[in-house]
């Protein structure tokens, strides 16, 4: 398959068209072929960590604090809650607190 016939129609017009009407126009040859190019600009853009991440997340990036919020964590921190209660006043989960607070760890800024 040559890249003229898939320049016929772009990525974007392609993902308009509902399920039946994108069969109706291409064949399943073809739209293999649109597949693996996202593939390849997928790979071209993330690491294989990144990729992974994305797959076990749904799709969605990890979450991350602002500047505010991160500075909001070390002082609950420093005043001694827990990670539930940070991430309850945060409005973000625990998992997301403990991979915060191990930084700092990491970082040598809290014991």
């Amino acid at each position: 398959m040559s890249m003229k016939k898939l320049s016929e129609m772009t990525s974007r017009e392609l993902g308009r068209l509902g399920g039946k009407a994108r069969a109706a126009k291409r064949t399943p040859e073809e739209l293999s072929a649109y597949g693996r190019l996202g593939r390849q600009a997928l790979e071209a853009k993330y690491s294989y960590e990144e990729r992974c991440q994305l797959l076990r997340k749904g799709g969605r990036p990890r979450p991350k604090l602002t500047d505010k919020k991160f500075v909001r964590l070390k002082k609950l921190l420093k005043s001694g809650r827990r990670q539930a209660q940070i991430a309850k006043a945060l409005g973000v989960s625990t998992w997301t607190v403990a991979r915060y607070i191990r930084r700092l760890q990491e970082a040598g800024m809290v014991k």
